[in-house]
């Protein structure tokens, strides 16, 4: 429930299922993690047992999910559980293009936005150069082109992480219209949300998590009560009711797939919020950052904006036919939230705020997330430890 549902041309059905896990029964697990954070988390079985571990996920868009299989990836003899209101494929990382590239992450420190950037690029990469077949899990490769209409380029913070980043030639400039002066070039990762988050759920699931969906809450009351003493917030713009967070907003987008298999690279204007991104089937035009609309529904009027602003810079996609017209409203916020809130009866770790930028940092953000759940439970075992200690001698 922690993205929004689409406006779009065609029908999708709502669907609810409920999982039940099929655990794994590792009773003699202990966990290491490395303290200089490289997120190399690992267990081993040495015969000292561990408590059950029990962590709900509120929220099952790619934020959560990432979450979710980054713990029990980490901590497999966890029980985690998703709850959700909407699931794939009706999320916004479904009908999002996936591109890579960090954006309307507003005032959130460059250093985090950049680590989180880094992490999940990698995470992309790997899958790419596992399985390079985009139409099995919609991540891919695409080269491509930001342009500005000033010869004074923007310094790039993260320049050094995706493939071949430089400034464009005064060839690849030209190809463009006469406004255009200069633009970056590099390697992006698109990472089609429709294709990947299905298979991340999966995996999930396979892992032994729990799936639990058409359930919206309204507090976190519920789940202490049965026992969840680790929560994990990611439910995006539902932040707002949730958690009383007036400092999240809607930031709409409008775009619409297009059938243009000529186009092997992508385009985008930063400078009006125009793009095109080719996925592994169409190709995304866009767009809109309508900061504070609620609106989902498709706009004619920003539909013929987009469409010229789209052909202007590229002719040819005026030839493209139109198969999909689709709003979505990002969550924004001043600053990414990413960190604990200790309760008397409960701990929750608040992981939402994304932007435009979910399939950017979603890895990252995970990353960190369980890193904040680990050093939480290292000073439980040591408190618990140390109790235990004092029995003995006691004793």
């Amino acid at each position: 429930w922690s993205f929004i549902i689409y406006s779009l041309n065609c029908n999708v059905s709502r669907f609810e299922i409920e999982l039940p896990v099929q655990r794994k029964s590792p009773t003699n697990f202990t966990l290491f993690y490395d303290s200089k954070n490289t997120g190399n988390y690992k267990s081993n079985n040495t015969g000292e047992m561990q408590q059950q571990l029990k962590v709900a996920i509120v929220g099952g868009g790619i934020i959560g999910t990432a979450c979710g299989l980054r713990i029990l990836e980490t901590l497999p003899a966890a029980e985690v559980t998703i709850f959700t209101d909407q699931v794939t494929p009706n999320t916004t990382g479904d009908v999002a293009a996936g591109f890579w590239t960090p954006v309307y992450l507003s005032k959130t420190p460059t250093q985090l936005s950049d680590s989180w950037s880094e992490e999940t690029y990698r995470y992309l990469q790997s899958i790419v150069e596992s399985n390079p077949t985009p139409g099995e899990n919609g991540v891919h490769y695409t080269p491509g082109y930001t342009v500005y209409r000033s010869e004074n380029l923007p310094v790039i913070s993260w320049s050094h992480i995706p493939i071949g980043f430089r400034p464009m030639t005064k060839s690849e400039v030209s190809m463009f219209p006469p406004e255009i002066k200069g633009g970056y070039f590099y390697v992006s990762v698109m990472a089609e949300g429709r294709k990947l988050l299905p298979i991340l759920m999966d995996k999930f699931k396979r892992l032994g998590g729990r799936l639990v969906t058409n359930r919206r809450l309204t507090s976190f009351d519920s789940l202490i009560g049965q026992g969840f003493a680790r929560i994990v917030n990611c439910t995006g713009l539902g932040a707002r009711d949730l958690c009383a967070d007036e400092k999240m907003y809607p930031i709409r987008g409008q775009v619409h797939r297009v059938r243009a298999p000529w186009m092997n690279f992508w385009l985008m204007d930063s400078e009006t919020s125009t793009y095109c991104l080719p996925n592994s089937d169409t190709v995304v035009l866009g767009g809109t950052s309508q900061k504070g609309n609620w609106s989902t529904e498709v706009s004619a009027v920003d539909k013929a904006d987009i469409l010229h602003r789209v052909t202007s810079l590229w002719p040819s996609l005026a030839s493209a036919p139109i198969v999909q017209d689709a709003v979505g409203l990002r969550p924004g916020r001043e600053q990414v939230r990413l960190e604990r809130e200790i309760r008397p009866d409960c701990t929750i770790y608040h992981n939402y705020g994304h932007g435009g930028s979910g399939l950017t940092i979603f890895w990252g953000c995970a990353k960190e997330t369980v890193r904040l759940l680990l050093e939480d439970i290292g000073s439980y075992s040591k408190q618990q430890n140390g109790e235990r200690n004092g029995i003995k001698a006691a004793l």
